[in-house]
């Protein structure tokens, strides 16, 4: 009963012969129903393929009538139109990604006419229909597909629509998923305080959150502690003394990314100084720290020395420095580490990373003097020069010298025994060099290997424009 009140229209993927009310050379007629078909116009030869048309146009109105395309077209039921309408019909060379088509994509239009009375659209298919469907395009959405119910019936696929559209059949390929889940995480570093854990790491592409992991043992088992959206967490309710360890990975739409490496810290009332340093100078050590993350302006600091349990500060220190004089020699390496106390004083944290250094004596009292005696390297014989300094005596054992023509480098000369201070000669310089340069003497100590001072004394010194490219020193 209910395809007696709908029209049919019938699609066909491939071509066929034409029929007999259409013009064969191609031209296109226009009957009295204002129907008209367009394909390839031009004569046709004895031997030439007769191509069939790929649009055809009419107008219809409220009493319905046919739209044919050869053997195919659109019927449209008496009362479907409320106006005179033009319809085409119209196959096209479309493709729609993500299906295999048995069928050409065909096209009716005016796009998104509504119809009052259903129709039953008909798609006869070249291809393998035994997993193919029909789809039709959306209302005023031609490139969204939906699978509408149907009937296969041969090689023709049946399916109601009550909109002009586009339509198809074929068959959906299965879905590659192609899963773009974050790197893991770098950098993940766990600083320890009071009952709690500080944890940051380095931002990571791509992840919409974190998830962060922890486990009381080396390694794992982990479980899932939060999630957090921004690349740190403070994991607080803990028992200092207790270590532990944590792993990071990055989320988004896609899932899980690996892991980031492990990081462990074990909480505890205060921490350890942050970057130690020393600084020599003669007879003395200063070394210098910064405050823990978690200090407050009454956590002081103890210093210990070679390795000693007994602190060189017996009074903990509040400044961030501590000069260290005592049983200091010059040329002899001492090690230092640092504590840090919590404002009560009742608990100590583990030590610093270790920094080393030895005191030294930083040469002094230059003087400079060429052969005529002159208190400057100029002259005649301005290339001969001598360079004095007074004498240390501290338990050093000889001296490095080294020579730098300005704007050039450093060139290191043989070392030089206290005793016989500095004669330096023959100091050339090349053309379109200015004729100054600097000496740069370090105070070296006995020790295994030998080690000098890391503070240079520079002395400079003016020799004359006749050194300019010379070979050898001058005779005296």
């Amino acid at each position: 009963m209910y395809r007696s009140l709908v029209a049919s229209l019938f699609i066909v993927a491939a071509c066929g012969p034409p029929s007999a009310n259409n013009n064969n050379n191609g031209t296109g007629t226009t009957g009295t129903t204002g129907e008209t078909s367009t394909g390839p116009t031009g004569p046709v030869g004895p031997t030439e393929m007769i191509a069939m048309p790929t649009t055809i146009s009419k107008t219809l109105d409220g009493n319905g009538g046919e739209v044919k395309l050869g053997s195919s077209g659109a019927t449209l039921p008496p009362g479907a139109l409320t106006a005179s309408t033009l319809i085409t019909v119209r196959q096209t060379d479309d493709t729609i990604p993500g299906y295999k088509l048995f069928s050409k994509v065909w096209a009716f239009e005016p796009e998104g006419l509504v119809f009052s009375s259903p129709l039953i659209v008909e798609i006869e298919l070249t291809g393998d229909a035994t997993n193919g469907k029909f789809y039709w395009s959306r209302l005023n959405d031609p490139n969204t597909f939906d699978e509408v119910d149907g009937l296969l019936l041969g090689t023709t696929f049946t399916a109601t629509v009550d909109h002009f559209s586009r339509g198809f059949v074929g068959d959906l390929l299965p879905v590659v998923l192609v899963l773009n889940p974050p790197a893991a995480p770098s950098g993940l570093t766990a600083h320890p305080g009071d009952t709690e854990v500080d944890l940051t790491w380095a931002p990571v592409a791509g992840a919409t959150l974190y998830k962060v992991l922890r486990s009381s043992t080396p390694g794992g088992p982990y479980t899932a502690l939060t999630q957090v959206t921004s690349p740190s967490y403070t994991h607080g309710g803990l028992t200092n003394g207790t270590a532990q360890y944590y792993i990071v990975k990055g989320n988004n739409a896609d899932g899980d990314g690996p892991a980031s490496l492990e990081a462990t810290a074990t909480p505890q009332q205060i921490e350890p100084p942050q970057n130690p340093g020393i600084t020599a100078a003669s007879g003395s050590l200063t070394i210098t720290w910064q405050p823990p993350p978690h200090a407050s302006t009454n956590t002081s600091y103890k210093v210990y020395k070679d390795g000693n349990l007994t602190s060189v500060t017996p009074v903990p220190l509040t400044v961030l420095n501590f000069q260290d004089t005592s049983g200091i020699v010059n040329g002899v390496n001492h090690f230092y580490e640092v504590t840090s106390l919590n404002p009560a004083k009742t608990f100590e944290s583990g030590p610093s990373a270790i920094v080393s250094g030895f005191a030294y004596k930083v040469p002094s009292g230059f003087s400079v003097t060429g052969p005529t005696g002159t208190t400057s390297a100029t002259g005649p014989s301005g290339c001969r020069y001598n360079i004095n300094w007074a004498a240390n005596a501290d338990g050093m054992h000889h001296f490095a010298v080294a020579v730098r023509i300005t704007g050039g480098d450093f060139i290191n000369q043989p070392d030089v025994l206290e005793a016989t201070h500095a004669i330096q000669c023959a100091l050339r310089y090349g053309s379109g060099q200015v004729n100054d340069a600097t000496i740069a003497v370090r105070a070296c100590y006995d020790a295994t290997p030998s080690i000098c001072g890391g503070v240079e004394a520079l002395f400079p010194v003016v020799f004359d424009n006749a050194c300019s490219g010379a070979l050898a020193c001058p005779p005296p």
